[in-house]
């Protein structure tokens, strides 16, 4: 039985069960007792089991939507929409498919603006990747208005979900493109729910966006701004063996980026870079409270023990959807070692001299998300460092920046010829060739997310 049809048996066995009230309250005032306060009383009888109905009515729709959304091929579509409803920007709303859709149910996405057909988001797969698909997919539809319409094998419309290959969106001048082996199985209200969300969904980003012109231009947000910033390191520690050198580029003033680098001892030092969920003043008060909680942490060698500070730290601000990704990085001259911990960063990288030419191994992520969800364990990597080695930390503004063709910068090969040449470059160097890397990518268009990065640069280790 289908989403309507159970709505529709429910509707009518409540009005059944209520009937019998309804025909005692009508027939009422024409008893023995009849009269103007009598009729009031009925009145009044007959709005309570009106109301009762009307409750029973959107208890009954919400445990059935429940039920059927949360069966078989619907429930990642349901996932995805309530992750819609908590996503302020386009950043979150292509997170929130990847968490909900991409990853759990093998589907894929591409995400399009305006009729310039500016490609904001393709997932790694096949099809969403492929020439012929995208221009498929622009042929047919760069000129079509608003809707929600099904996809053929094909990328061709069909009338109906039976035999679809997939849906478009299209939405507040973006179409999204959700292409999936399940698309058939979908519950019709469970497609229409995900385009009302992520209407409000575009909605929100569009305002949010507005805001954030406005604030980039306000003296009061500027002071904001100075007031986060002063959380931010003066300088990086003086190591005898290493150099460090960052590099921080905010989107607007307020930003939920955060690095740090703290002298544990004579050989020691912790590394820290981070990002905050969301913008604006909730994600800077978040990224005070994270730095903050960190250089207070009574043993800033503990890794597994800093990452519970700060998802303590989180969780006590009682945000419901605010949390960090960071990385912590234990690097040591003496042992010669990077002990770390990826909580859902960028892979970080260290680039050494190898007998065939330059070598880079990625530090990946080894935990999930800090401050919102249960931590079991935090485990903790291992690797090591040789003198003229070169480390590199950085937020996604600086890998997952996207040229016009849709390519990410950390994807791309020059990207990764300029890190095998950074073993020629101190750290000062690097950071102002990425940076500039990261301008001549997005060319002419805006960048849409912070840029911040670590470079180490290791001395002669064994003098």
């Amino acid at each position: 039985m289908s989403y309507r049809s159970s709505k529709a048996l429910a509707a009518t066995g409540i009005a059944l069960v209520l009937a019998p009230a309804y025909g005692a309250l009508a027939f009422a005032p024409s008893g023995k007792l009849g009269g103007p306060a009598l009729v009031a009383l009925a009145g009044a009888g007959f709005a309570l089991v009106h109301l009762l109905r009307a409750a029973l009515a959107r208890l009954a729709d919400a445990l059935i939507r429940r039920e059927r959304f949360a069966r078989r091929e619907t429930r990642f579509l349901a996932a995805f929409s309530d992750r819609l409803r908590m996503s302020f920007s386009m950043q979150d709303l292509i997170e929130s498919f990847r968490q909900a859709f991409e990853l759990p149910a093998d589907a894929a996405a591409v995400v399009v603006r305006g009729t310039e057909w500016e490609i904001l988001y393709q997932s790694p797969a096949a099809v969403s990747t492929s020439p012929e698909s995208l221009e498929t997919l622009e042929r047919n539809y760069r000129d079509r208005g608003e809707g929600l319409w099904y996809l053929d094998g094909e990328l061709g419309l069909l009338s109906g979900p039976k035999g679809s290959r997939g849906i478009l969106v299209s939405e507040r001048g973006h179409k999204f493109f959700l292409l999936s082996r399940l698309a058939p199985f979908f519950e019709p209200e469970a497609v229409d729910e995900f385009r009302v969300e992520l209407r409000a969904c575009l909605d929100r980003a569009a305002v949010i966006e507005r805001l954030f012109g406005i604030a980039s231009l306000s003296r009061e947000w500027e002071l904001v701004a100075e007031t986060q910033r002063s959380f931010l390191p003066a300088a990086m520690p003086a190591r005898d063996r290493f150099s460090i050198v960052p590099y921080f580029r905010p989107l607007v003033n307020v930003s939920g980026d955060y690095y740090d680098a703290i002298a544990v001892d004579e050989h020691r030092t912790l590394l820290v870079l981070g990002d905050v969920s969301g913008k604006g003043l909730a994600a800077a008060l978040v990224m005070g409270i994270v730095v903050n909680a960190i250089r207070g942490a009574p043993d800033p060698a503990d890794l597994p023990a800093l990452v519970r500070l700060v998802h303590e730290a989180i969780q006590d601000m009682r945000f419901d959807d605010k949390y960090t990704v960071l990385f912590l990085g234990l690097l040591d001259s003496r042992s010669r070692t990077l002990r770390y911990v990826n909580a859902s960063m960028p892979e970080a990288c260290v680039i050494s001299r190898g007998v065939m030419g330059p070598v880079l191994k990625r530090l990946g992520s080894t935990m999930g998300l800090v401050g919102i969800l249960p931590i079991d364990e935090v485990p903790v990597e291992e690797v090591e460092i040789r003198s003229g080695d070169t480390i590199l930390v950085s937020s996604d503004g600086l890998t997952e920046v996207a040229n016009e063709d849709g390519v990410q910068l950390g994807d791309s090969e020059e990207f990764e010829a300029l890190l095998k040449r950074s073993l020629a470059m101190q750290g000062e160097e690097l950071v102002e060739r990425l940076a500039g890397l990261v301008q001549d990518w997005v060319g002419s268009r805006p960048l849409r997310d912070d840029v911040t990065m670590l470079a180490v640069k290791a001395g002669n280790l064994w003098s």
